[in-house]
């Protein structure tokens, strides 16, 4: 959950890339990060790992030395509303009687996300119990990958208790109120409806730089950035080199 977000755009041939970049209050607050702030998050993993097996014949086996550098991304593609997606997500588990050692594509398998939460009462009832803001930040992070299925650590004393299993539809119903999802996608549209109308110049005139903070909710603004900006750039010489002899290629076929 943050309150103050960046994501700087560059035109390529048409496509506008998109990539989220720290705000100074968010980079500090990583770099001056407690130690209990680290050790929360190494827990989390460690969760995960005591979680999924690198098999589906294979037990997890928590006694491995955890590599916290360690993710698994998946590439997805999606239409929302009339835009075309091409956009990564980190995967924490897969559900599979198959081992999948290449592509997803054709597979017969289910995403997991995992997740760790207090557990609060005893029986590890926490609906209406978690805040609005993590509730659609658990979404979100769901929503466009797919993922129906959470998974979720209740700890006790930062053990975990309780296993409890949850589908994308009862995540609005975890917080009280409950949370309005559409409000979400409602932002999401009209953030890329402004993208693509604002974003007209190619990536080697100029970059823009899109900043919303929660102090003024409902606005996004942005500015125009010098190409070569060495902070904010990220279509990278070498990515467009590759792109046109792709292009080049393709061209004599």
């Amino acid at each position: 959950m943050h309150d103050e977000w960046i994501i700087c755009a560059s035109k390529y041939r048409g496509t506008i890339y998109l990539c989220e970049f720290y705000s100074d209050k968010r980079e500090h607050h990583y770099v001056n990060a407690s130690m209990l702030e680290k050790q929360f998050v190494s827990w989390g993993y460690k969760f995960e790992q005591y979680m999924v097996a690198d098999h589906p014949s294979h037990t997890p086996d928590p006694k491995r030395p955890l590599n916290e550098c360690e993710h698994f991304h998946c590439m997805f593609k999606a239409n929302f509303d009339n835009h075309s997606l091409l956009y990564a997500a980190e995967i924490d588990g897969i559900a599979s009687q198959q081992p999948i050692t290449d592509t997803l594509e054709g597979k017969t398998f289910e995403l997991i996300e995992l997740k760790t939460f207090p557990l609060l009462s005893e029986d590890g009832n926490i609906y209406g119990k978690i805040s609005c803001p993590r509730v659609m930040c658990w979404w979100s992070q769901n929503y466009l990958a797919n993922i129906n299925k959470i998974i979720c650590g209740l700890k006790d004393k930062n053990i975990v208790r309780i296993i409890k299993e949850y589908s994308m539809c009862d995540l609005p119903k975890l917080s009280e109120p409950s949370c309005d999802i559409n409000r979400s996608k409602i932002f999401c549209k009209i953030f890329l409806d402004n993208v693509k109308r604002i974003v007209t110049k190619d990536y080697n005139e100029c970059m823009y730089k899109f900043r919303w903070t929660s102090f003024i909710r409902d606005v996004v603004s942005y500015t125009e950035e010098a190409p070569d900006n060495e902070r904010y750039t990220f279509l990278q010489p070498w990515f467009v080199a590759k792109a046109e002899e792709y292009r080049r290629v393709l061209s004599k076929y």
